[in-house]
């Protein structure tokens, strides 16, 4: 039987703060563990699962080549929404394209390397690889 309290660790010592499932004002059931705790029920082959995050809804893009090698985005724009464009030299570390942009109900696309925008990751040509994802807020 797994230990759901106490401590573990053989240099260094932690506690151990899963109490599997517990509720939280009401219906909602809450999970904490550590990562000591993800470990231990690794050792006595349990896995731990986690979902991903949700997503919002996929929005409809069009992509083409930019002038410059890039991309070009372009999407149908929510009136009032703002769309944030990143870009990323592996898929994980991602950074914001700057300014955002706010959305009229019309087309909006942006370039890589477009004039009067700021992308601190830089154009394509000078990385391996690049990724790119529009945000709407």
């Amino acid at each position: 039987m797994p230990l759901y309290c106490g401590t573990v660790g053989a240099a260094y010592l932690q506690d151990l703060l899963m109490e599997p499932i517990f509720n939280v004002v009401g219906d909602v059931t809450r999970l904490e563990i550590t990562n000591v705790d993800a470990a231990a029920l690794k050792d006595i082959g349990w896995s731990v699962i986690s979902e991903d995050p949700p997503r919002g809804p996929d929005l409809d893009l069009e992509i083409g080549a930019s002038n410059n090698g890039g991309l070009s985005i372009w999407l149908m724009s929510e009136k009032g929404a703002t769309y944030t464009f990143q870009t990323s030299p592996d898929g994980l570390s991602w950074v914001s394209v700057i300014p955002s942009f706010v959305g009229d109900g019309g087309p909006l696309s942006w370039s890589d390397g477009q004039e009067g925008t700021y992308d601190p990751f830089g154009p394509a040509s000078s990385l391996a690889h690049k990724y790119y994802r529009v945000i709407k807020n």
